[in-house]
């Protein structure tokens, strides 16, 4: 249990503030929340993950490089059909939850914005769930890791109702295998923002209702 207190109280410290506290309806996107959410909270946390990874024997901090561009060529289209699977899925769950509705960006700069949110958004989980998860507890056995780390990034989407849950699950899944089969943390995080970035592109697409 020792080797958990830690990772709980970052999460605690991280994440478990802002579950609950998103309500259903429609989520109108504003430049001034981005902008707070990436200077208040994004890199604050990122500084303190990448700090804590600094002190931990055993974790190098990588550069990015061409491989981390390989890893998000790969592990993007895996997020994007998961993604396509759990919409799909929601279907069988509608009237089971009332959904959170996103209202996509409506300007250039407002797309500019969103993209940096997304980008600091995928280092922050990346750097925690899984660079800091799968190396402190998966370094001897790596399933526990795996499922720990799961279990923790699919409760950050309880807000989403059971698709979102589910759609986290896998999308943990699937990101936790990337990470312990190429090492690649630049990757993946690009990969998570571009992720998030496609989804408000389709909603722009996408006709209202």
């Amino acid at each position: 249990m020792g080797i958990l207190l830690e990772p709980l109280i970052l999460f605690c410290v991280l994440f478990l503030p802002g579950i609950g506290f998103v309500s259903p309806g429609t989520l109108v996107f504003s430049v001034n929340r981005e902008l707070s959410r990436i200077m208040v909270y994004n890199i604050p946390s990122f500084a303190l993950m990448w700090y804590v990874l600094g002190l931990t024997r055993g974790t190098r901090l990588p550069k990015p490089g061409i491989q981390d561009l390989k890893t998000a060529l790969i592990t993007f289209p895996g997020l994007l059909i998961i993604g396509l699977c759990g919409s799909l899925g929601s279907l069988f769950f509608r009237d089971l939850f009332l959904p959170l509705s996103i209202e996509p960006p409506g300007n250039f700069f407002q797309w500019v914005v969103m993209a940096f949110s997304v980008l600091t958004t995928g280092y922050v989980e990346e750097s925690y769930f899984r660079l800091y998860l799968l190396t402190r507890l998966g370094k001897t056995e790596p399933g526990k890791g795996v499922c720990f780390s799961v279990l923790l990034f699919s409760l950050c989407h309880v807000y989403e109702g059971i698709p979102g849950v589910l759609n986290a699950a896998l999308a943990g899944t699937f990101l936790s295998f990337i990470f312990l089969k190429f090492r690649s943390i630049h990757g993946l995080a690009w990969a998570h923002g571009a992720y998030n970035a496609a989804v408000y592109g389709i909603l722009r697409i996408l006709p209202p209702g």
